[in-house]
């Protein structure tokens, strides 16, 4: 085997489909046709002697070996798309792809704007938009699933710089007894039915409460931001979240500050700088604050 058996676009389809788990899906955002997905997918298991894929009742998966294969696949193709990016940057044209991973809150209240203003800028570049709690975000950029990530977390393997710091406040439905307060002790807390946002602030939540020496009484998890307020509204519980991931314009809850205060740092998270595309680049100097 050479390494002239193996074709950028055979290891791309076989990133798009695992990121898919669709052979349909992925073909189509590649534009190729579904038969000419799964003959690439043939040849370059034929070219390995390994079977990469698996299809199951949810859709298709990677083998054992096919996982291993995929991040070195993946970093092949983030390499020639950086070196076409910087390629077309040299003389004056931005193309390519930009893959961003981000948390719902920062999906709904901040980038619109951002995103607006990039495609005005860069109209040859595609925009990939993936929605995900802050833990599957920080995964995607380590994985190199997204080039970067909107994100409270961060680790060893990531470079973080901060695009905003927003204040953790109380929800309740406008009716509920501590409505009318102006500020929220969390021990007033304690015996209240509490809604858990399910979305990937719950450990900061639960530290909070242990902060006080509380248990909080949870009578819920919630992982979807529109269904957790819905529950609010209608006085199931009350819960913590982010001032940015609370509703604008909904009279049925309130929003109290909580004592004592805490924030939470919203985070830009990728690779190694110097392995950030063009695009990746110019996004990050966007959301600087």
């Amino acid at each position: 085997m050479t390494i002239t058996n193996i074709t950028l676009a055979q290891l791309r389809v076989l990133t798009m489909i695992v990121e898919d788990a669709s052979f349909s899906t992925a073909a189509t955002r590649i534009g190729m046709t579904q038969s000419g997905a799964s003959q690439a997918m043939r040849s370059l298991e034929g070219v390995l002697g390994v079977k990469l894929l698996v299809r199951g009742k949810n859709g298709v998966f990677p083998t054992e070996i096919g996982q291993a294969v995929l991040q070195d696949a993946r970093d092949a193709v983030l390499a020639i798309e950086r070196i076409q990016q910087r390629s077309a940057a040299a003389s004056g044209a931005q193309t390519g792809r930009l893959r961003i991973g981000s948390v719902a809150s920062a999906v709904e209240r901040l980038l619109p704007q951002i995103l607006a203003r990039f495609q005005r800028l860069f109209p040859g570049v595609e925009l990939v938009l993936l929605e995900g709690t802050d833990h599957e975000v920080l995964e995607w950029v380590e994985t190199a699933v997204v080039d970067v990530g909107l994100t409270s977390e961060q680790s060893a393997e990531t470079v973080g710089d901060v695009v905003l710091e927003d204040d953790f406040v109380f929800l309740a439905a406008c009716d509920h007894p501590l409505a009318a307060t102006a500020r929220v002790k969390l021990c007033d807390l304690a015996d209240e039915n509490f809604i858990m946002s399910g979305s990937g602030c719950e450990p900061v939540i639960r530290q909070l409460f242990a902060s006080v020496n509380i248990s909080p009484k949870v009578v819920l998890t919630v992982r979807d931001t529109a269904a957790l307020v819905e529950m609010v509204s209608q006085g199931i519980g009350v819960t913590l979240m982010p001032e940015l991931s609370t509703p604008e314009g909904d009279a049925r809850v309130c929003r109290i500050p909580i004592v004592p205060c805490v924030q939470r740092r919203l985070l830009v998270v990728s690779l190694a700088r110097a392995n950030r595309s063009p695009a990746a680049e110019k996004f990050v100097q966007l959301l600087a604050p």
